[in-house]
Order: C-alpha cells, then sequence, then structure tokens
C-alpha cells in the first residue's frame, strides 16, 4: 500500500480550517506590512470580519500577534521570532551547506567549505589563515565575492564568496577554484562566479540571513 504522505493531493478531510487560516494571516505580514487591522487581514485572508476576530484573538493569545498599544493595528508577536530563531539555531552549517555546493557542484570543479584549513601559501601575496582570506572578502564587499584569476598560482583560477548567519555575522566562505585555462577570463567572472555567489546567498539564507531592505 503506497504511504498517504506521498500522495501528491492532499486529503482535505484532514485539514483545519482555522489553523490554516490563522497560518495565512500571519504570512499576511510582510517587509512592507508590518502593521494591520482585523479587516484588512480579513480580506487578504478571504474570511468574514467575525472569523477573523476569533482567528487574530487566538494567535494573539497565543503570543503570534501583538496589538499594537491605543490602535486598532496588530504586528507579529514574539512567539513567531522564537519558532524562527529556535529553528535555525539547531541548524549546523555543513546540514545547511551540503546540499547546496553539491547543487553548485554543477560546474564540476572543486567546491572547498572551508574549516580547519591547512593554507599552503604560492605566492607573497597568498592569504596564509582565515583571517588573511577573511581581509580579503572584506576589501571585495561592494562586489560580494573575491574573484582570483592566477593570484595564488599562476595556473589557478579561484572565486570565494561570504557566508552570513541569521545576525549578520560572517560564518564562513564558498569557494571554487580550478585550472586558468579551464575557462577563458570573461566566462569565469560571469557564469562561474554567478554560481558561486547563489550558492553562498542560498547557504545564508538557510541559516537564517537577511539582506537589508534597500533605501
Amino acid at each position: 500500500m503506497a504511504d498517504e504522505t506521498n500522495q501528491e493531493t492532499i486529503d482535505e478531510r484532514y485539514i483545519v480550517p482555522g489553523l490554516a487560516r490563522g497560518l495565512q494571516m500571519l504570512q499576511s505580514f510582510t517587509r512592507d506590512r508590518q502593521e494591520q487591522t482585523v479587516g484588512e487581514m480579513a480580506k487578504r485572508v478571504g474570511v468574514s470580519r467575525s472569523s477573523a476576530f476569533r482567528i487574530v484573538y487566538t494567535l494573539e493569545a497565543c503570543g503570534f500577534l501583538r496589538r499594537i498599544e491605543d490602535s486598532r493595528r496588530y504586528q507579529l508577536g514574539s512567539r513567531v521570532l522564537e519558532l524562527g530563531y529556535s529553528f535555525l539555531a539547531g541548524k549546523d552549517l555543513i546540514e545547511v551547506a551540503t546540499p547546496i555546493l553539491r547543487k553548485a557542484d554543477q560546474c564540476a570543479h572543486a567546491v572547498r567549505l572551508y574549516e580547519d584549513y591547512s593554507f599552503e601559501t604560492y605566492t607573497p601575496d597568498t592569504p596564509d589563515s582565515m583571517g588573511a582570506l577573511i581581509s580579503l572578502v572584506e576589501n571585495d564587499r561592494r562586489e560580494a565575492c573575491v574573484v582570483s584569476w592566477g593570484f595564488y598560482d599562476s595556473n589557478v583560477a579561484s572565486i570565494a564568496a561570504p557566508i552570513f548567519n541569521a545576525t549578520g555575522k560572517l560564518e564562513a566562505a564558498v569557494s571554487v577554484s580550478c585550472p586558468i585555462n579551464t575557462y577563458d577570463q570573461a566566462t569565469f567572472s560571469t557564469q562561474v562566479r554567478a554560481t558561486v555567489l547563489a550558492a553562498a546567498a542560498e547557504i545564508s539564507r538557510g541559516l537564517g540571513y537577511r539582506t537589508a531592505k534597500a533605501a
């Protein structure tokens, strides 16, 4: 007998409508919509005001919504943040990064996750420690990553991009390297660079990092 959880269709008999609508209400809050009235939530979820009031009342009582003082508007409560941070705090960097790096390996060259890495110097300018590597990444912050075309070795090209955790702190770096004659410099600096940046950004999102809102 096939496992029911593997079915492509959802059996509506097991859905709890009130819970589903409550979750939809929480999801209706966004970066640009941080405060809402009961009426606004009712309209976005597609329920009557009386139903919306009961759902909002329940969410407020449980700490997932908070009424703004001296107003009829609500915002997300502290319990929402607790859920997110509790989940992310239990996620290991390796757990988040491994499937993403495997997917990023489409460029068919070495991908390295730096941790307890023994740096070997090739030229006087080669970084010989994690601190030196991070320093290089900081200098290239505006470009979001470091592209090395024969920097470590005259025959090696590499790209490194930073990974940030939920607090915005630099957590690690993801890098890809290959023989310098594998790509022309333009392709390496655009297509391969984009792949590395996408992998680093996805790992950062998996750790809870969110970029600041543009001004």
